[in-house]
């Protein structure tokens, strides 16, 4: 285990907050994950190429929600009209 200078851990927490309180100022909202998100994950089809498991749940989350995701990856496009891709 390390440890971190107390003066680190105050910039991180401090970053944190700002970030927290950034998300509603810019017009976005956090989005828990639900069960239903985690369950929607066993049903996505799946063909062995793509298999990183947080992208899959970004997926079930869009489809579930349902809302966009927008993603650099042209591999997810695969996965419907709440994935769209964009350039990088």
């Amino acid at each position: 285990m390390t440890s971190m200078h107390p003066s680190m851990d105050c910039l991180r927490r401090c970053h944190d907050a700002a970030v927290e309180r950034q998300v509603p100022k810019q017009g976005f909202r956090w989005l828990p994950i639900s069960n239903a998100h985690l369950l929607a994950v066993r049903d996505l089809e799946s063909d062995g190429v793509h298999r990183d498991p947080f992208d899959r749940l970004l997926v079930c989350q869009s489809r579930v929600e349902p809302m966009l995701l927008l993603s650099g990856d042209s591999q997810l496009q695969r996965y419907g009209s709440t994935v769209i891709v964009v350039s990088l």
